[in-house]
């Protein structure tokens, strides 16, 4: 079973690779189970549960790159070789991040006999005629479609997708339980520059120390760790939120500067688990991390907009998220997220997520079905493989 997608440098795509092989072997015990994803030479090592081989794209070749060296003939008949390929979710379906050697792999996939999943994604609506096409040959060849928020249901309806589920995100699969009770200390806060347009990018910055400075404003003697999903691998990820987080905090006094405190270099999706979980409010700019914390019991507030937000509609935590346009819906939910709140109550928020997860993993329990032979050392990959 090939697994694709997953982008290893965001500790919440990593969350999700683990959430989706969980589920996996919980339907499967005895599948075997490669993640095409990128980053796997860099920050596999973090992730010794999973095994590896390079991105689709990689492992096919697209019309703007080869396959990579080494797996020019080994790469295609590694993915002929599937039972299935899953797409696991996450956000990357944005037409903003040009994404076109994904939907050029995953269009290979469609025309190939191998069962395609696409399971918790976001997708947007894609205004470029080619990119439209190929995108309806993936939705509409696929098996199992399930989606993170209504909006991406219709376009995948759009896309022709058969009967496209609503689902959510797959990383919530790895809180199968309230947690105990923890000892927590502090409040943490997750900056970012992050926005599909480069060009945006400066702006969604100066969001980012208005967010700190409201943080730092409403948790007057507190102390404060900044840190994100999204972090330490600068070069590998294209982006890096530490230097975000440090440009915000130095625009403080020395004074207030001494209670911030900065994770250093990549957060794990078990140390980013532990960081959303052990403090008294967590205040993010990220999905992810909001997802964790209140899956964890911590008090938490979203500053984020567009279409991803779509999948907290009809619960509780719709209410935690601020338009980031909006200062006073800042501060609004940053001053919630600094109110004590029950543990049990957010597990409740979550309630209708959790249902949606329960349906994505019976849709793919169906889709799985008997198309996932037993384990066969002969299928297993060469240990000897690049």
């Amino acid at each position: 079973m090939l697994i694709t997608e997953g982008w290893l440098a965001n500790a919440g795509d990593a969350a999700i690779s683990l959430a989706i092989e969980g589920m996996i072997r919980a339907i499967s015990p005895g599948a075997s189970v490669l993640h095409a994803a990128y980053q796997y030479d860099t920050v596999g090592p973090a992730l010794p549960s999973l095994s590896f081989v390079p991105p689709l794209e990689a492992l096919l070749g697209t019309p703007w790159a080869p396959p990579a060296p080494d797996w020019e003939e080994r790469g295609p008949a590694l993915v002929d070789g599937a039972d299935v390929v899953v797409a696991q979710g996450g956000g990357y379906l944005v037409e903003g991040y040009q994404p076109w050697g994904r939907i050029a792999a995953l269009g290979a996939i469609a025309r190939r006999e191998v069962p395609l999943g696409l399971i918790g994604l976001s997708v947007e609506r894609f205004e470029s005629e080619d990119a439209r096409i190929e995108l309806g040959r993936i939705f509409s060849s696929a098996s199992l479609v399930v989606l993170r928020d209504e909006a991406s249901r219709k376009v995948a309806d759009e896309l022709g997708a058969l009967d496209p589920v609503l689902g959510t995100d797959l990383a919530l699969d790895l809180f199968p339980t309230q947690s105990l009770p923890r000892e927590r200390l502090g409040v943490g806060v997750v900056l970012t520059d992050h926005h599909p347009v480069i060009e945006d990018r400066p702006q969604v910055a100066r969001l980012g120390q208005a967010v700190l400075g409201e943080v730092v404003r409403a948790a007057p003697g507190e102390s404060l760790r900044l840190w994100s999903t999204v972090q330490g691998l600068g070069p590998v990820a294209g982006e890096d939120d530490s230097h975000v987080a440090w440009e915000a905090a130095h625009l403080f006094s020395k004074g207030e500067r001494q209670r911030i405190g900065f994770e250093r270099g990549y957060v794990t999706p078990q140390r980013a688990i532990e960081l959303a979980g052990t403090t008294t409010a967590l205040i993010t700019m990220r999905l992810h991390p909001f997802l964790l914390a209140v899956a964890t019991g911590t008090p938490s507030a979203l500053i984020l907009g567009g279409q991803r937000t779509g999948m907290l509609d009809g619960t509780g935590l719709r209410e935690r998220v601020a338009d980031p346009d909006d200062p006073l819906s800042v501060r609004r939910v940053v001053a919630r997220s600094l109110q004590p709140t029950e543990p049990s109550e957010l597990w409740e928020e979550l309630s209708p997520l959790r249902r949606r997860l329960s349906e994505t993993k019976s849709r793919l329990a169906d889709f799985l079905g008997d198309q996932v032979a037993p384990t066969d050392p002969e299928r297993l990959p060469d240990p000897d493989l690049p």
